[in-house]
């Protein structure tokens, strides 16, 4: 019954977006270096999706830690351009596989929030940012425990010149203890950081690179690095195809050895 629940409820979250897209009519491109949490990797950017524009953006994701045999992962987010400098977004995952070890993403949680550009870069040649805050709300939908889940970030974009572009991502999440499938009993709160560039090899094709560091949402008092890279190919001017791969050191026996993805972007 759960399992039905949990995929009616991703059946109308993609029918209301895409329900949206139509009606606003805005076949807005989006630049595949435009990057979004989970495509190709962690590492976000201070840039909204381009006011008008939606993106259904489906996603297959494996992790394997050093005491387990793998799991998949298969969900979706919708983007909205609601406006210049603001994206609101809602997500998350229908195929999940086992909850344990946890993640700073609940698998049994609708995710939904907003991402607002405060700053502009004056220019590429300038060291102050374009400054963005994204606010992510994690309600669970399914389970004993279905307390909301807090998540805040501030970050910052640079345009270097040359195709290459800076991002700094620092994040605080507030969650309730022993929640399944997210942090393990007494990490209440979790806070990270992730530093990466983005290359654009050429209008179509870029690729990305980034580590972070923060908590270990597995075990209260670790810490983990964790390194990633991706691809990011607009295979037509809608459609744009990301892969990512990373792994995680210094943390608990649950870190993760390989951690991949695969996401499809669609753009109206």
């Amino acid at each position: 019954m759960a399992t039905v629940m949990r995929r009616v409820a991703w059946y109308a979250v993609l029918c209301v977006g895409l329900h949206v897209g139509t009606v606003l009519q805005a076949a807005a491109q989006v630049s595949p270096l435009n990057l979004s949490p989970g495509y190709p990797g962690d590492l976000d950017d201070a840039y909204p999706v381009n006011a008008g524009a939606i993106l259904a953006q489906p996603t297959v994701r494996f992790d394997k830690t050093s005491n387990n045999d793998g799991r998949l992962r298969v969900g979706s987010t919708i983007r909205w351009g609601a406006a210049r400098n603001m994206e609101l977004f809602a997500g998350g995952i229908f195929v999940r596989g086992p909850l344990l070890p946890g993640s700073v993403t609940d698998p049994r949680a609708i995710q939904a929030g907003v991402l607002y550009r405060m700053t502009h870069q004056p220019d590429p040649d300038s060291a102050i940012p374009s400054l963005a805050v994204r606010a992510t709300v994690q309600t669970p939908f399914e389970g004993q425990q279905t307390r909301p889940a807090l998540r805040n970030e501030l970050i910052a974009s640079w345009d270097v010149g040359s195709g290459w572009y800076a991002h700094w991502n620092i994040a605080y999440q507030v969650v309730p203890g022993g929640q399944p499938g997210l942090q393990a009993p007494g990490v209440n709160t979790l806070w990270n950081t992730r530093a990466g560039v983005v290359k654009g090899l050429r209008y179509d094709l870029g690729v990305m690179a980034s580590v972070g560091y923060g908590q270990d949402p597995n075990q209260l008092g670790a810490y983990m690095i964790s390194p990633e890279a991706g691809v990011m190919w607009s295979v037509r001017p809608d459609w744009i195809v990301t892969c990512g791969a990373g792994r995680d050191f210094g943390g608990s026996t649950q870190q993760a050895t390989i951690r991949a993805n695969v996401g499809i972007s669609k753009v109206w």
